[in-house]
């Protein structure tokens, strides 16, 4: 069994703060450490109650606070704040016994323990955590802005790789690479396919009277009427200058003359104004149908041929070439029947 002496030095010397108050809260005995931690000396608190340690806000909280060590010897919070002399606010890890005497006082015991720094750290390590998460939520949407910016770039530079800057149509380099795919699949699967060259008749007469902003609005709205006069699957691209050139995969020449004609056709039609002047605006062509193993040059090489043959017989029309197979089918056809 302890000894009154020994228990007395353990109050002493403990390095938390010890208090002992009646039934009505008042201190009856305080050790040094407790004293230390409020900044009261022991005089200032004995006789008062512990009313004196606690937040303004908590103050309206001291009768029942005495009323749970009395009745259910139990306390406050096991962490709360208190306030010291000077005004400034603790935090405090605390810990209540009441005990009760056969003459009906009661006597509660309370040992405080000064856990500030260690809230103090929690609240740093707590604002810096929400500023960690603040800081990668702005981070994910940098990202996610980034992401999308690049992707965005990617498809410009796509874009820019494939399309022609002024026409929106396909730059020649695009389009060697797209008819090739249709010409392997026109040889691997005996389809037709046929191209046509096309160029604006007298288009450096249109630059030099309107000027060059003129040519680039003729070549813009041409380009517009000639797609609005291709399928989904047609192939169309600014050759150069004032140079198209189409791909009609699946097309047998017949069905490609139709699609020239409409296209010249549509050309006459157009009704491009500049300033005060009005453009008329002609075309010519040359389409192929392109044979089996012919390569892309060769088949551009004969619609080119046939273009300035068009342009050389007076413009505004539309020259073609019948296959080699095609022709020679009809030769022998017409042999046999002689």
């Amino acid at each position: 069994m302890i000894s009154s002496d020994l228990l007395q030095a353990l109050f002493d010397i403990s390095p938390a703060g010890i208090a002992i108050a009646d039934q009505q809260g008042r201190y009856l005995q305080v050790n040094d450490s407790y004293c230390c931690l409020f900044g009261y000396s022991r005089a200032e608190l004995i006789g008062n109650t512990f009313r004196l340690i606690l937040t303004e806000q908590d103050q309206a909280l001291e009768a029942m606070i005495l009323n749970l060590a009395l009745t259910q010897d139990r306390s406050a919070p096991t962490e709360w704040q208190v306030r010291h002399k000077s005004g400034r606010t603790l935090f405090v890890h605390s810990a209540f016994k009441t005990f009760f005497y056969s003459d009906g006082s009661a006597k509660i015991l309370t040992v405080l323990s000064d856990v500030s720094a260690l809230v103090c750290s929690l609240n740093i390590l707590q604002d810096q955590e929400a500023q960690l998460i603040k800081t990668n939520e702005s981070l994910e949407q940098m990202v996610s802005r980034r992401t999308i910016e690049l992707e965005r770039a990617n498809d410009e530079l796509a874009r820019l790789a494939t399309q022609d800057f002024l026409t929106a149509t396909l730059n020649r380099r695009a389009f060697e690479c797209e008819a090739s795919k249709i010409i392997y699949a026109s040889d691997r699967y005996h389809r037709p396919a046929s191209f046509m060259f096309l160029d604006i008749d007298h288009f450096k007469a249109i630059n030099d009277q309107y000027g060059h902003a003129a040519g680039d609005v003729v070549l813009q709205k041409l380009a517009l009427n000639i797609r609005a006069l291709l399928r989904e699957s047609d192939l169309l691209a600014r050759w150069g200058g004032e140079e198209f050139v189409v791909c009609l995969p699946d097309t047998v020449l017949a069905d490609a003359i139709v699609v020239g004609d409409k296209i010249l056709e549509a050309c006459r039609q157009m009704k491009l104004s500049h300033q005060q002047f009005s453009i008329a605006l002609t075309v010519s062509g040359g389409v192929v149908q392109r044979t089996l193993n012919e390569s892309l040059h060769e088949v551009l090489q004969k619609a080119d041929v046939l273009l300035y043959e068009a342009k050389r017989t007076g413009r505004n029309r539309l020259l073609s070439e019948m296959p080699a197979s095609t022709a020679a089918n009809e030769a022998a056809l017409l042999n046999f029947h002689i």
